[in-house]
Protein backbone atom coordinates (compact mmCIF):
# COMPACT_ATOMS: atom_id res chain seq x y z
CA UNK A 1 0.00 0.00 0.00
CA UNK A 2 1.04 3.61 -0.34
CA UNK A 3 3.13 5.27 2.40
CA UNK A 4 0.98 8.40 2.65
CA UNK A 5 -2.39 9.70 1.49
CA UNK A 6 -2.87 8.68 -2.10
CA UNK A 7 -3.88 11.09 -4.79
CA UNK A 8 -7.21 10.52 -6.49
CA UNK A 9 -6.50 8.95 -9.87
CA UNK A 10 -10.15 9.24 -10.88
CA UNK A 11 -13.37 10.27 -9.19
CA UNK A 12 -15.45 7.21 -10.07
CA UNK A 13 -14.37 4.18 -8.05
CA UNK A 14 -17.63 2.26 -7.78
CA UNK A 15 -19.65 3.44 -10.76
CA UNK A 16 -23.06 1.97 -9.86
CA UNK A 17 -23.07 3.24 -6.26
CA UNK A 18 -21.69 6.68 -7.02
CA UNK A 19 -23.99 7.33 -9.97
CA UNK A 20 -26.97 6.13 -7.92
CA UNK A 21 -26.10 8.78 -5.28
CA UNK A 22 -25.80 11.45 -7.98
CA UNK A 23 -29.08 10.41 -9.62
CA UNK A 24 -30.96 10.51 -6.30
CA UNK A 25 -29.54 13.94 -5.48
CA UNK A 26 -30.54 15.36 -8.85
CA UNK A 27 -34.03 13.84 -8.62
CA UNK A 28 -34.46 15.36 -5.16
CA UNK A 29 -33.51 18.83 -6.42
CA UNK A 30 -35.77 18.37 -9.45
CA UNK A 31 -38.70 17.40 -7.19
CA UNK A 32 -38.13 20.42 -4.94
CA UNK A 33 -37.89 22.76 -7.94
CA UNK A 34 -41.04 21.28 -9.49
CA UNK A 35 -42.96 21.62 -6.23
CA UNK A 36 -41.85 25.23 -5.76
CA UNK A 37 -42.75 26.03 -9.36
CA UNK A 38 -46.19 24.45 -8.90
CA UNK A 39 -46.74 26.44 -5.73
CA UNK A 40 -45.76 29.67 -7.48
CA UNK A 41 -48.11 28.90 -10.37
CA UNK A 42 -50.97 28.09 -7.96
CA UNK A 43 -50.51 31.32 -6.02
CA UNK A 44 -50.14 33.51 -9.10
CA UNK A 45 -53.02 31.84 -10.99
CA UNK A 46 -55.31 32.61 -8.06
CA UNK A 47 -54.69 36.30 -8.65
CA UNK A 48 -54.85 35.86 -12.40
CA UNK A 49 -58.56 35.04 -12.30
CA UNK A 50 -59.48 37.66 -9.69
CA UNK A 51 -58.10 40.80 -11.30
CA UNK A 52 -58.95 42.94 -14.28
CA UNK A 53 -57.46 42.50 -17.76
CA UNK A 54 -54.37 44.66 -17.11
CA UNK A 55 -53.62 42.75 -13.89
CA UNK A 56 -53.69 39.47 -15.81
CA UNK A 57 -50.79 40.55 -17.99
CA UNK A 58 -48.80 41.45 -14.89
CA UNK A 59 -49.50 38.04 -13.34
CA UNK A 60 -48.69 36.26 -16.60
CA UNK A 61 -45.38 38.10 -16.83
CA UNK A 62 -44.66 37.05 -13.24
CA UNK A 63 -45.42 33.42 -14.09
CA UNK A 64 -43.13 33.50 -17.11
CA UNK A 65 -40.39 35.18 -15.07
CA UNK A 66 -40.70 32.57 -12.30
CA UNK A 67 -40.59 29.70 -14.82
CA UNK A 68 -37.51 31.11 -16.58
CA UNK A 69 -35.75 31.70 -13.26
CA UNK A 70 -36.42 28.15 -12.06
CA UNK A 71 -35.30 26.70 -15.40
CA UNK A 72 -32.03 28.63 -15.31
CA UNK A 73 -31.45 27.64 -11.68
CA UNK A 74 -31.96 23.98 -12.54
CA UNK A 75 -29.64 24.20 -15.54
CA UNK A 76 -26.94 25.75 -13.33
CA UNK A 77 -27.53 23.43 -10.35
CA UNK A 78 -27.36 20.09 -12.17
CA UNK A 79 -23.61 20.22 -12.99
CA UNK A 80 -22.78 21.65 -9.55
CA UNK A 81 -24.85 18.97 -7.85
CA UNK A 82 -23.32 16.26 -10.05
CA UNK A 83 -19.80 17.28 -9.05
CA UNK A 84 -20.64 17.68 -5.36
CA UNK A 85 -22.43 14.32 -5.16
CA UNK A 86 -19.64 12.54 -6.99
CA UNK A 87 -17.03 14.09 -4.72
CA UNK A 88 -18.96 13.22 -1.57
CA UNK A 89 -19.62 9.63 -2.62
CA UNK A 90 -15.93 9.23 -3.49
CA UNK A 91 -15.02 10.12 0.10
CA UNK A 92 -16.82 6.93 1.15
CA UNK A 93 -16.33 4.62 -1.81
CA UNK A 94 -12.61 5.35 -2.25
CA UNK A 95 -11.63 4.26 1.28
CA UNK A 96 -13.87 1.19 1.08
CA UNK A 97 -12.17 0.17 -2.16
CA UNK A 98 -8.72 0.56 -0.58
CA UNK A 99 -9.86 -1.38 2.50
CA UNK A 100 -11.11 -4.26 0.37
CA UNK A 101 -7.77 -4.46 -1.45
CA UNK A 102 -5.82 -4.33 1.82
CA UNK A 103 -8.00 -7.03 3.43
CA UNK A 104 -7.59 -9.24 0.36
CA UNK A 105 -3.81 -8.96 0.68
CA UNK A 106 -3.99 -9.68 4.41
CA UNK A 107 -6.19 -12.71 3.66
CA UNK A 108 -3.50 -13.99 1.27
CA UNK A 109 -0.90 -13.80 4.04
CA UNK A 110 0.70 -10.44 3.19
CA UNK A 111 0.43 -8.44 6.45
CA UNK A 112 2.37 -5.40 5.18
CA UNK A 113 -0.44 -3.22 3.75
CA UNK A 114 -1.33 -0.15 5.78
CA UNK A 115 -4.18 2.21 5.02
CA UNK A 116 -3.54 5.94 4.84
CA UNK A 117 -6.70 7.91 4.18
CA UNK A 118 -6.97 11.51 3.04
CA UNK A 119 -8.26 14.08 5.55
CA UNK A 120 -11.70 14.38 3.92
CA UNK A 121 -12.28 10.64 3.63
CA UNK A 122 -14.74 8.72 5.78
CA UNK A 123 -14.12 5.58 7.82
CA UNK A 124 -10.87 6.58 9.56
CA UNK A 125 -11.76 4.37 12.56
CA UNK A 126 -12.18 1.30 10.36
CA UNK A 127 -8.88 1.99 8.60
CA UNK A 128 -7.15 2.32 11.98
CA UNK A 129 -8.63 -1.03 13.08
CA UNK A 130 -7.45 -2.72 9.88
CA UNK A 131 -3.95 -1.28 10.39
CA UNK A 132 -3.92 -2.60 13.97
CA UNK A 133 -5.09 -6.00 12.75
CA UNK A 134 -2.31 -6.19 10.19
CA UNK A 135 0.29 -5.08 12.77
CA UNK A 136 -0.89 -7.70 15.30
CA UNK A 137 -0.91 -10.43 12.68
CA UNK A 138 2.58 -9.44 11.60
CA UNK A 139 3.85 -9.67 15.18
CA UNK A 140 2.17 -13.00 15.85
CA UNK A 141 4.64 -15.81 16.58
CA UNK A 142 4.81 -18.75 14.22
CA UNK A 143 4.04 -16.69 11.19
Amino acid sequence: MAKGPTRRAHRIVNRSYQLRVVRRSILLIFAIATASCGLAVAILSRYFFNQDIQGRYFVMAGLIGAAITLFVEMILMIPILYYASLRQSHAVVGPIDRMIRALQRIGQGDFSPRLHLRPGDALHDVAKAINELATNLEKRPGR
